[in-house]
């Protein structure tokens, strides 16, 4: 799988929260300058099209929390064995502390950052389930749809 990125992916851990989305924290996986992949034990319904204010708060920022303008860009439930959990893929509006959290993504350095060869391997063996949502944010089945091993994918 191919992957363009406008900014370079960091390995990093933390604290995502937005009411709208979970009662319940998520965890942020990796983050960039775009965006964000937070992992969710729990969701409440929301709309895929909505922007929503979230709040997080980052591994090496002392437990300052951010305020940030967030849009959800994709969505897999994960039901690898004994795993059952959602990932969402956010994009960042420039909008609210962005500048700030900018300030914290120029402050990693090399060491943090993931290696895009070494990442696609930890999807192997995973059963992973995507959504697809249509324009009016009704679920799809995704039973007609299949990834094929090549394809092209652009992430944030």
């Amino acid at each position: 799988m191919l992957e363009n990125r406008k900014c370079p992916r960091f390995n990093d851990f933390g604290k995502f929260e937005c009411e709208d989305i979970s009662l319940l924290p998520g965890r942020l996986c990796d983050i960039s300058a775009n965006g964000m992949r937070v992992v969710f034990d729990s969701l409440e319904p929301f709309v895929m099209k909505n922007c929503y204010e979230a709040t997080i708060r980052l591994s090496k920022f002392n437990g300052e929390s951010i305020s940030l303008l967030v849009f959800p860009e994709w969505r897999f439930d994960n039901n690898s064995g004994e795993t059952k959990n959602v990932q969402i893929g956010f994009s960042i509006q420039h909008a609210l502390e962005y500048e700030k959290f900018l300030s914290y993504i120029d402050s990693l350095d090399e060491t943090d950052k993931i290696d895009s060869s070494s990442s696609e391997d930890d999807l192997d063996g995973m059963d992973i389930t995507v959504q697809f949502m249509d324009s009016d944010g009704e679920k799809d089945s995704c039973d007609d749809y299949l990834l094929e091993e090549d394809c092209e994918c652009q992430f944030l």
